[in-house]
């Protein structure tokens, strides 16, 4: 079956959804061809093979989704706040602790503004593409930002997605998502495809993208320049081992 199967039903005609006029033909065409580069990533040889094989299909999805703030700085910023109230306010410890809640507090202010661009949902095998959103980023920009464009938001969050497909395991009760771990590693396999392909151009947007992030993302080009500096001749380095094996064994 193809990854796309659910877009060629659709522009038979037979079925009209609102989503169809999300992409234009012209930027269909664009992700589609990007998903057949050569881009080797474990036993795969580009995101067509990766997702084709592993039965995930692309749906192009209507609206604007929000992030979910993730129960981690939520439960740290309780623990803290509890902390806070044994000391007294002109100690060094409340100081301190002190610190920790404006980091956590701006940590989670940065989750609630986090834009959805996509997401893959691991029960049903799709990956969510959100062009609404990816418009609004373009027109609030006015141009502003070198390289943000619909194509490159396209091709990123693409990307970043199908990493999170190819960490799936069908054993989720042993192998649990655990955010501060997947999603570096997925900006960072993004990154990667787009510096492999040769989209120098969408690289250097992503990279900076990556970097601007206010929550756990932006370690993903810290990984990136890893590799990039301890890579050899033949593209890979003891970063690009730890990404390629992320979750595919399962014990």
């Amino acid at each position: 079956m193809s990854i796309w199967s659910d877009m060629q039903d659709r522009s038979s005609g037979i079925t009209v959804r609102k989503e169809d006029e999300l992409l234009t033909k012209e930027e269909i065409l664009f992700l589609q061809a990007c998903t057949l580069l050569p881009f080797k990533i474990g036993s795969f040889s580009s995101i067509d093979d990766l997702l084709g094989k592993l039965g995930v299909c692309i749906q192009i999805a209507p609206g604007i989704e929000s992030h979910v703030v993730p129960s981690e700085p939520l439960r740290e910023k309780d623990y803290w706040e509890k902390e806070l109230k044994k000391w007294k306010e002109d100690s060094p410890e409340y100081n301190e602790i002190r610190d920790i809640l404006e980091k956590i507090e701006d940590e989670i202010s940065a989750w609630k503004a986090f834009p959805i661009r996509g997401e893959y949902l691991r029960e049903d095998k799709i990956i969510k593409l959100y062009p609404k959103e990816m418009h609004e980023e373009c027109d609030n920009d006015g141009g502003k930002t070198p390289g943000l464009s619909m194509y490159s938001l396209l091709v990123s969050t693409l990307a970043h997605e199908s990493m999170h497909a190819y960490f799936d395991r069908t054993v989720r009760r042993s192998l649990p998502y655990v955010g501060r771990v997947e999603e570096p590693l997925a900006e960072f396999g993004m990154l990667l495809y787009l510096h492999d392909t040769k989209q120098k151009y969408i690289f250097n947007w992503a990279r900076n993208d990556v970097r601007s992030k206010r929550t756990y993302y932006r370690y993903g080009d810290a990984l990136m320049s890893l590799h990039l500096a301890t890579a050899n001749a033949n593209g890979d380095s003891l970063t690009r081992s730890d990404l390629e094996r992320y979750k595919r064994p399962v014990f």
